[in-house]
């Protein structure tokens, strides 16, 4: 009874073994997935933040003193904001895409030049719409990207 018990062990354990390894596999790839997703999520939601803030901010003169302290808390809105998602995109790009490293630093220095550009931080700063649509066309060039990978 003993052999029999072990020859059928013997015949099915590389069989479990297989199976077993593959779930682990299969496990690993789709919670590797799930969790880039959920980055990109992430990403996506800090960049409609800059947008709103950007929108704000492009479209408003420092005219009064009130208005000036809350454009300058906008300015290191804006600044802080680029800064985390560079951040934030690059981590992404080390731990899940690797190759799209270069492609989001050049969308991320685009959406820098167009966000603080022209007269940004100047006291003699207009509003300036313009600047608004540049800095949503870079800002869907990035959310672009990183939505492609969720794909």
């Amino acid at each position: 009874m003993q052999a029999c018990i072990l020859k059928f062990l013997w015949h099915i354990t590389p069989a479990l073994t297989t199976v077993v390894l593959g779930a682990f596999a299969a496990h690993w790839f789709f919670v590797r997935n799930g969790n880039a997703g959920a980055f990109v999520d992430a990403l996506v939601r800090e960049l409609e933040g800059l947008r709103a803030d950007s929108l704000e901010y492009w479209n408003a003169a420092p005219s009064s003193q009130n208005n000036e302290g809350r454009m300058t808390m906008l300015e290191q809105k804006i600044k802080g904001s680029i800064k985390s998602i560079s951040s934030d995109a690059g981590h992404f790009c080390r731990k899940y895409k690797k190759g799209m490293r270069a492609e989001i630093e050049r969308l991320m220095s685009n959406l820098s030049d167009s966000a603080t550009g022209g007269e940004f931080e100047s006291k003699k700063r207009k509003a300036d719409s313009g600047r608004y649509i540049l800095i949503v066309n870079s800002i869907n060039e990035v959310r672009s990207c990183l939505l492609k990978t969720k794909l």
